[in-house]
């Protein structure tokens, strides 16, 4: 992760954020339910402010661009197996729609790096920087 100050202008409620809560090394993911004066709800479950260490804000467009090649991808060889299957030709998959397949899996990772923004601090948040009041426009 790397070491930005939490410098959120707005995060959107019913919106799919990640926390990352001190002391622990995977990522809770689940959707922004709303937010206290010293705590969020994420997926209905209380975090104090104080127990987080950092934030990920997912960005649905890249996001779902990123699957959708994924998707992609095994309708390339989903398509090509039965088509071939069916008609009789041999190999089932030809070399060619391999490596199709494998550049829309391998790229669709590259937009998920893309799809998230970490806001993260070894000192802590500074959560001033958090505009609580235009949480959920």
């Amino acid at each position: 992760m790397s070491n930005q100050k939490g410098e959120v202008d707005k995060i959107q409620t019913q919106r799919e954020i990640g926390v990352l809560i001190y002391g622990e090394d995977e990522v809770y993911r689940g959707y922004l339910t709303s937010v206290g004066d010293s705590s969020i709800y994420v997926d209905g479950n209380l975090i104090y402010l104080s127990e987080i260490e950092a934030i990920r804000i997912y960005k649905p467009f890249f996001r779902t661009f990123g699957v959708a090649q994924r998707i992609a991808a095994a309708g390339v060889i989903g398509l090509n197996v039965t088509n071939n299957l069916l008609s009789g030709y041999r190999p089932d998959l030809e070399e060619h729609n391999i490596w199709w397949a494998v550049g829309l899996f391998a790229t669709s990772y590259i937009w998920d790096y893309f799809s998230r923004e970490t806001h993260y601090s070894k000192d802590g948040w500074e959560w001033e920087t958090i505009d609580f009041q235009r949480l959920g426009e």
